[in-house]
């Protein structure tokens, strides 16, 4: 779990493609023939017995698909799609109506703890999708549509027996839910909220499961309270709905628990615990990195064409920073993304490399202008160059 839950952040930061290969080969070694894997790899047998479980063993799963994603890698995913079936169809015998109980869940929490049904369960739904998109890639049509089908039972299974706004709740009044548990899943935990959100698995009413997560935020004074998978949902999952403003706040708070907190305790590493209890050098919260190129830089990958093909620029441009600079060597070349904010006017240098083109996103009913043109579409592509964005 520490390492998928950071390996977009090593892909952002490192040239770790062939370092993930390679670990990737060792995890398939320790599969057993009925699909189970150990939670630590290598492993001497005991983590076949504690601590595996969607959560640690995604590893399989989510690192090639990073990997494709990130770096346009198909090879890994023909390698390794028998291994990752088989895991997928593991699951389904641990399953109970779609439902996985089994896993350690939500690890190191801040204080609230979030039942391993959810974020488990979550996991199985997102290998589905993954599966059945990697069956695609390969060329595999029936195996594309039967995970593609077991995705959606896994997701309404998932909606009947955690989302408190209907289903197992009934109707609002006599003994049914509240009006005021509309959007909740689960206890209403920030991981719960979060991780409906972040896995997909929320539709017809997301404004209201992000209305949910942003007042229980508020509860806990404007703080984080996740494990290490609820802070990588928690953070994706407000800035992809309109609150980045709130997951910079949280980054940046100085009090327990979070990053500035480490920072203020005279911390120079990441730790295993928010209270620093035990290591003092564990990366399993460390994608708070790569929501600083994704956010506040704009950079990500597009997944119509991986591997940084087509790049995706949409930064958050925060209020309480002057400027922000990121650059990541893509398989293409350098991208890079920089902004400053001079008298009231944001300039947005962005680089693409050659081959490759950029979609730029920015905020609506601002006056903009490339190069010192204005441009003649409000969705603007641009090719390979070097540009300089007027915002104003």
């Amino acid at each position: 779990a520490d390492a998928h839950l950071a390996a977009e952040m090593g892909l952002y930061n490192f040239k770790a493609e062939n370092g993930y290969s390679k670990w990737l080969g060792d995890i398939a070694d320790e599969q057993r023939p009925t699909g189970e894997l150990s939670a630590i790899v290598p492993s001497s047998g005991w983590v076949y017995f504690w601590g595996n479980g969607p959560a640690w063993d995604n590893a399989m799963v989510l690192i090639p698909w990073y990997l494709y994603e990130y770096a346009g890698d198909r090879r890994i995913l023909q390698q390794l799609y028998p291994r990752i079936k088989r895991y997928v169809d593991y699951l389904g015998t641990r399953a109970k109506d779609h439902i996985v109980s089994w896993g350690l869940g939500d690890w190191a929490p801040a204080k609230t703890h979030t039942p391993p049904e959810i974020t488990s369960t979550a996991y199985y739904y997102v290998d589905a999708v993954i599966l059945s998109k990697m069956a695609g890639i390969c060329g595999f049509d029936e195996d594309r549509k039967t995970y593609a089908g077991l995705a959606v039972r896994i997701k309404d299974a998932f909606n009947e027996c955690f989302y408190r706004g209907k289903g197992i709740y009934g109707e609002p009044g006599a003994g049914g839910y509240d009006e005021g548990e509309k959007g909740i899943y689960g206890e209403g935990s920030q991981t719960s909220l979060a991780c409906a959100l972040y896995q997909g698995l929320v539709d017809e009413h997301r404004a209201e499961t992000v209305d949910a997560l942003v007042t229980a935020i508020h509860k806990n004074d404007d703080h984080l309270d996740c494990g290490i998978l609820g802070t990588k949902y928690l953070l994706h999952a407000l800035s992809d709905n309109g609150r980045a403003d709130l997951a910079y706040k949280i980054v940046n708070q100085p009090s327990f628990p979070g990053w500035g907190y480490w920072i203020e305790q005279g911390a120079t590493t990441l730790w295993e615990q928010w209270n620093g209890t035990e290591s003092r050098n564990h990366i399993m919260f460390g994608d708070v990195s790569a929501w600083f190129y994704e956010t506040l830089a704009g950079i990500t990958p597009d997944m119509d064409q991986p591997g940084f093909k087509r790049i995706i620029f949409q930064p958050y441009f925060a209020p309480e920073l002057s400027w922000v600079k990121a650059s990541h060597q893509s398989g293409y070349g350098e991208i890079s993304a920089e902004w400053s904010r001079k008298a009231g006017v944001l300039y947005y240098k962005i680089v693409i490399p050659a081959n490759t083109t950029g979609e730029v996103i920015l905020p609506g009913g601002k006056k903009i202008s490339i190069d010192g043109k204005s441009p003649s579409a409000k969705k603007i592509i641009l090719g390979s160059g070097t540009y300089t964005i007027k915002i104003k």
